[in-house]
């Protein structure tokens, strides 16, 4: 096949870290390519030069064997190359024909042509074999069906090049199965991908070659019929993940937080009960609408509750809500981490300080000093990459993001009571995950209380000493780990099988 794009000897550089690294990277045409790397490896810095949003400092970009630069992403789509990125940039109140052309919009006379527009949106989802409600406003429609506006709105430039940056993270099976039926045909009509993914039995299925970055290098380039799922975690992160799950022996102590037949105003949860205990990892598994996320932000405080009781040490909480949450020792790692858990524009140490601020400052003055060096104490315990605490926290990967979002309830040696964690390994690779897995662990040892919501049944059972299922807004059980199996919490949460109500 001949050689679309190259990519010779990038180097990038930030302050405090070295992103990429003499990086090397060809696609051919008609292939779909793999790029895979722990985060922090330097998979975002290097797509972000390919598609014109940052200027390498070294390094050559060829398409056609022909030297280009790039000096903003208008000028990549120029030249062919459009991106689907892992955080979506659609506008949730505008529709999905507004979201597509935005930028790019069909007009005569300067004045904005509709027809034209949906007439040319429904050829390119004729030509994918998609069809979604594009008069909606995109906020009424699912992740999956967003993504597809996202990748429309990429095809709309007519690239030769697509660059599909995590685009299964929000997926269920079946949506990732229409996906890659759109990916077959787009590379059967000749069009090149590149495919960044954590799951790597997605990337040694729909990949041609795989490219393997690690501290921004480049490791190998494989043909997937040459290299195994193992292989690959090894050259992402240089280990053997013989204990993917590491888990710390503690016995549990006394509970601190408990919930009776909690019930929501919205009705997303009907009747759930649960108690965490000291140094305990509790697990909730539900299928999707089963109330998990609902569930937990109620017991953070964020969500109205009109029956039932949250029990904190022993105290029934009066008058529950977010700020009672805090001061009592609750805290929550939401799911949705980019809307609801970071200000992607600010620092990382703004960031980190932004909850207990109070503890810094005196008649409303921050100590700068003091922020910087809790901010650094934090950024090394958490192994946030880069080191530096003044990044922008949107130029961080998927994981370091994560630390962020939960590192900020540790800022000054916090010792908080419960940790709430929603899906914290979503969008993030393998050895990242370790690491999350590894900072939960510790969390429990110093005596804390965890709550792990996940939708991946062997994380929760890898990690959890009881597991409480869901289903449809209940409570239907709590297991202990002794009689964990997949069979029976699948069983639970999906109705057909009911364990005993606590």
């Amino acid at each position: 096949m001949p050689c679309l794009l190259e990519v010779k000897g990038i180097t990038k550089a930030f302050p405090g870290s070295l992103a990429l690294q003499n990086v090397d990277l060809d696609l051919n045409q008609g292939e779909i390519h793999g790029l895979v790397g722990a985060n922090g490896a330097g998979k975002s810095t290097l797509v972000k030069i390919i598609t014109g949003a940052l200027s390498p400092d070294r390094g050559q970009i060829l398409i056609d064997g022909k030297e280009v630069s790039f000096n903003d992403p208008r000028e990549a789509y120029s030249s062919g190359i459009s991106i689907v990125p892992q955080e979506s940039n659609l506008i949730f109140y505008f529709d999905g024909i507004e979201n597509i052309f935005l930028g790019n919009e069909a007009a005569n006379f300067g004045i904005i042509d509709r027809k034209t527009m949906e007439s040319q949106a429904k050829r390119l989802m004729e030509q994918l074999g998609v069809d979604v409600e594009l008069s909606k406003p995109v906020r009424e429609l699912n992740p999956a069906q967003r993504k597809l506006i996202e990748i429309l709105r990429a095809l709309n430039y007519n690239p030769r090049i697509l660059i599909l940056d995590e685009p299964t993270a929000a997926m269920t099976k079946n949506e990732t199965e229409h996906l890659f039926s759109v990916m077959d045909k787009l590379r059967k009509s000749g069009s090149s991908i590149i495919f960044i993914s954590h799951y790597l039995d997605e990337i040694l299925r729909m990949c041609d070659r795989i490219t393997i970055l690690k501290d921004g290098k480049k490791v190998a380039t494989c043909n997937k019929e040459n290299v195994t799922e193992p292989e690959i975690v090894k050259m992402m992160i240089n280990q053997d993940i013989k204990n993917q799950f590491p888990k710390v022996q503690v016995s549990p102590g006394k509970v601190i937080l408990e919930a009776r037949n909690v019930a929501t105003a919205d009705g997303t949860v009907i009747d759930a009960s649960i108690d965490v205990k000291e140094s305990e990892i509790i697990g909730i598994f539900g299928l999707v609408g089963a109330g998990r996320t609902e569930f937990v932000e109620a017991l953070f405080g964020a969500r109205r509750i009109i029956k039932g009781d949250i029990i904190l040490n022993g105290k029934v909480m009066k008058n529950y809500n977010i700020y009672r949450a805090i001061g009592s020792g609750v805290t929550l790692i939401p799911e949705d981490r980019l809307s609801n858990a970071l200000f992607l524009s600010n620092s990382v140490m703004e960031n980190l300080s932004m909850v207990y601020l109070n503890t810094i400052s005196r008649i409303g003055v921050i100590n700068s000093r003091a922020e910087v060096k809790n901010s650094l104490k934090l950024i090394d315990n958490l192994n946030i990459v880069p080191s530096y605490p003044h990044n922008i926290v949107n130029n961080l990967s998927g994981g370091n993001k994560q630390k962020v979002s939960f590192g900020k309830w540790l800022f000054g040696n916090r010792k908080n009571k419960v940790f709430i964690f929603d899906e914290p390994t979503e969008g993030v690779d393998v050895g990242a995950k370790v690491e999350m897995y590894n900072i939960i662990g510790k969390l429990a040892s110093e005596g804390a209380g965890i709550i792990l919501v996940s939708s991946d049944i062997e994380e929760v059972i890898g990690l959890s000493d009881r597991i409480m299922v869901m289903h449809e807004g209940y409570s239907v059980g709590t297991i202990n780990r002794e009689n964990f199996s997949q069979e029976k919490i699948l069983s639970m949460a999906m109705g057909t099988e009911v364990g005993v109500r606590k």
